[in-house]
């Protein structure tokens, strides 16, 4: 179960990483805004993924830091880039990666939590108690 819960959140990653990183990447380094550069279907899709991974099977805080920190490693990769073409570009780097984790955690926490009241509520119809696997709690109703 942990080997595919973690197949799952590479995935996941994976995926939130080249949704918002491609489109991200192909902005000419002259027009680069964060955070406006970065808004768009990719962080909506970040916030779905968090909200499906937390009601699935992930902890909270693997819900939303997995996700939410595929937006500051595809700003990390930008800026390297960009240092590689042009050293001088990019001085404020740091505070760059930083915009980006607070956009993209921030949205997957958002997500998470929802996540989890979606859960609590499922969990609590009458029809799901005597389900064997309830995610909330991690462990089997006997």
């Amino acid at each position: 179960m942990e080997n595919k819960l973690w197949l799952i959140l590479s995935i996941a990653f994976l995926t939130t990483f080249l949704v918002v990183g491609i489109p991200y990447w192909q902005i000419p380094y002259s027009q680069l805004a964060l955070p406006t550069s970065i808004y768009g279907f990719g962080l909506w899709l970040i916030f779905i993924f968090a909200v499906i991974l937390r009601f699935s099977h992930a902890s909270i805080s693997q819900s939303f830091m997995i996700v939410g920190l595929s937006v500051p490693a595809m700003a990390f990769v930008r800026v390297v880039f960009d240092l590689f073409q042009d050293p001088t570009s990019h001085n404020l780097w740091s505070f760059e990666i930083l915009v980006a984790a607070g956009l993209g955690i921030g949205i997957a926490f958002g997500g998470a939590i929802l996540g989890s009241v979606l859960a609590f509520i499922y969990w609590r119809l009458p029809a799901n108690k005597n389900k064997p696997y309830n995610p909330i709690f991690r462990r089997s109703k006997s």
